[in-house]
């Protein structure tokens, strides 16, 4: 298997539980906008798309819940550690690339998956990613997409060689050693292209927050957004229109460097 999306699921979310399997709109959760988003790209489908939650009891709501709607492949492993989850996931497999999703960016949408790919084999780099590079000071370069709009994708024969310098502080950033230090990975950012390059870059779609969940039911609400039709898309050309605020701003986030560093 040349590509794998590996999606990170957990119900445990220190700042807002169950936050995956919270409601967008009547018939969605954001899991579902996620999934859906990938199987509508060129590059994904049910073969190559893993769901790696965690041995928590709590994370069987997230499993049932998907096996009722989605045949995928499900694997567990540790809740905290993140980078081992992955680790015991990929070291046995024929797997030569990895993307990694996050399940709490419900909008980011198929084009932005497929150009994240075709770029990422164009280029023969080890990493490529949308937004990481920011919360490095190794690698402090301006992200072209709003916070939200994550995508990480890497050499998977790189990041098993990172098992050793895992620890208790960057166990949940499992691809901080792609950016975080001076080294010879070639590593570069996706640049905007096409109508991406109108996107407004202050706009915030992750969900940690129950005020985020607010903004992104009533984006969804307004947008008519559904999963898997290039949401950011309709929103870009629409987004002149004044009735919504598209600024979300969490000023608490969570950065990883600060975290590892302190």
């Amino acid at each position: 298997m040349k590509n794998v999306a590996l999606i990170e699921a957990r119900y445990n979310s220190t700042r807002l539980k169950g936050k995956i399997l919270l409601n967008l709109n009547k018939r969605y959760k954001t899991i579902d906008f996620v999934i859906q988003n990938l199987l509508a790209s060129n590059s994904f489908n049910k073969k190559n798309i893993k769901i790696l939650t965690s041995k928590n009891k709590s994370d069987n709501k997230i499993t049932n819940y998907l096996k009722t709607k989605y045949d995928l492949e499900i694997f567990k492993g540790p809740e905290e550690n993140v980078y081992m989850r992955i680790y015991n996931f990929v070291k046995r497999r024929n797997i030569k690339n990895i993307l990694r999703v996050t399940s709490d960016n419900p909008l980011v949408d198929p084009d932005i998956i497929d150009n994240l790919v075709n770029k990422f084999e164009k280029k023969r780099v080890d990493y490529m990613s949308l937004r990481t590079m920011e919360h490095s000071t190794n690698w402090n370069e301006k992200s072209d997409f709003p916070e939200g709009v994550s995508l990480e994708i890497f050499k998977k024969k790189i990041f098993l060689k990172f098992k050793s310098l895992i620890n208790r502080k960057n166990q949940s950033y499992p691809t901080w050693y792609f950016y975080s230090q001076k080294n010879n990975i070639k590593r570069e950012k996706l640049k905007y292209f096409n109508i991406y390059k109108k996107i407004n870059k202050k706009m915030r779609v992750t969900l940690d927050t129950k005020k985020d969940y607010i903004f992104l039911k009533k984006i969804i609400k307004f947008f008519n957004l559904q999963p898997g039709k290039n949401n950011l898309k309709k929103i870009i050309k629409n987004q002149s229109i004044k009735k919504i605020s598209l600024i979300n701003i969490n000023k608490k986030k969570k950065i990883a460097h600060r975290i590892i560093n302190s």
